[in-house]
This record gives C-alpha cells, sequence and structure tokens, in this order.
C-alpha cells in the first residue's frame, strides 16, 4: 500500500508543478492585456479631457463674443448663441468622462503594471524610509 501511495505521489506531484506553471504564464498574459487595456482607456480619458477644454473655451469664448453682439446691437439671430451653448455642453460631458476614464485607467493600470512586475523574475532595489531595500522575486 505504501508502495502505491508513493507511486501515484511521484505521477501527480509533477503534474500539479506543470499545470501551476501554465496557469501563472496564463495570468501574466492576462494582466499583460488588461494593462495594455487600462494604459489605452488613461490615454483616451487624457485627450478627452484636452478636446472637452478646448471645446468649453471655444463655446465660452463664442457664447460671449454672441452675447455681446446680441445684447448691445439687438442682434436678433441668436444661432451663435445657441451654437456656443451646444459647444459648452458638449465640452463639459467630454471634460467630466476623461477625468473619469484618466482617473480609472492610471488606477488600474498601475495595478496590473504592479502584478506583471511581482510575477516575473525580478531583482529591485528600493528606497524607504528605513533604509535600502533590496527585493528578490522569482
Amino acid at each position: 500500500m505504501k508502495h502505491i501511495i508513493i507511486l501515484l505521489t511521484i505521477l501527480v506531484f509533477p503534474l500539479f508543478v506543470i499545470a501551476q506553471d501554465t496557469i501563472q504564464s496564463n495570468n501574466l498574459e492576462y494582466y499583460q492585456r488588461r494593462f495594455e487595456h487600462f494604459n489605452q482607456m488613461k490615454k483616451n480619458g487624457n485627450a478627452l479631457i484636452i478636446a472637452g477644454s478646448v471645446a468649453s473655451v471655444a463655446g465660452l469664448t463664442l457664447y460671449l463674443k454672441s452675447w455681446e453682439s446680441y445684447y448691445y446691437y439687438y442682434d436678433d439671430e441668436a444661432g451663435e448663441m445657441i451654437t456656443a451653448v451646444i459647444l459648452m455642453i458638449i465640452g463639459d460631458a467630454a471634460l467630466a468622462g476623461g477625468i473619469t476614464l484618466s482617473a480609472i485607467g492610471k488606477a488600474k493600470s498601475d495595478q496590473y503594471r504592479r502584478l506583471i512586475e511581482t510575477n516575473k523574475n525580478t531583482l529591485s532595489l528600493h528606497m524607504t524610509n528605513n533604509g535600502l531595500t533590496l527585493r528578490f522575486s522569482f
């Protein structure tokens, strides 16, 4: 009976080790894909912040210009004013969405970057308040 248990242990243990290695490499690929996804989300958020800011400032400038011509010269055409208000609304919506995307993308991409770094064989040197830390992970 002891021989059968030892034989089964010897045969099953290598399969378990191989399965763990496969799971770890699959996790690393998954973490890499998620990191790229959230990094792209951060970049898109930054682009929306810039575009939203430009649209809001342009809408506000157009609104002030059209308000002056409407108020002082009694211009009945309100097309510029409507365009300015729509431009400000779209700019503010893009700005709000961009801030949200950028914040979530940065937090999650940093999280997955740390997971990738901890799953690789690394040797790192860190400065802390207590001194110098040498970390080796495998």
